[in-house]
């Protein structure tokens, strides 16, 4: 099985969507999106290798000191990704396309992820 990397903050929930959009990752469990988005949004993002994870890290270096990056096992990885959204307004429940933000390099969307051990 083909391992995949996901940035998450030490409290094991998403490290860039919050509010409504956060999801809390578990160690050896199957975690999915929330079901309150569209369909074609419930996904998850993971990293298709370590350096790809890393660079993203940096993008977010205000909090840098509060992620770690996780080996993990995915299901039902996607050929796509879907339109990008504004992490602000889906934090509140609401759907808001943004064309002013794009997915980091290596960026990957499955629909379950499983957090297997923090590198």
């Amino acid at each position: 099985m083909k391992t995949y990397y996901k940035v998450v903050k030490k409290d094991l929930t998403s490290c860039y969507a919050g509010g409504k959009a956060k999801s809390q990752y578990k160690l050896n469990e199957y975690v999915k999106a929330p079901g309150w988005l569209p369909v074609e949004h419930q996904v998850l993002f993971v990293f298709h290798n370590l350096n790809s994870a890393y660079s993203f890290m940096c993008r977010l270096s205000s909090i840098l000191d509060v992620l770690d990056v996780y080996e993990c096992e995915v299901q039902e990885v996607f050929e796509w990704l879907p339109p990008y959204l504004n992490t602000n307004v889906l934090a509140i429940g609401n759907i808001c396309f943004s064309s002013f933000d794009s997915f980091p390099l290596g960026t990957i969307a499955v629909k379950k992820v499983k957090l297997i051990k923090k590198i």
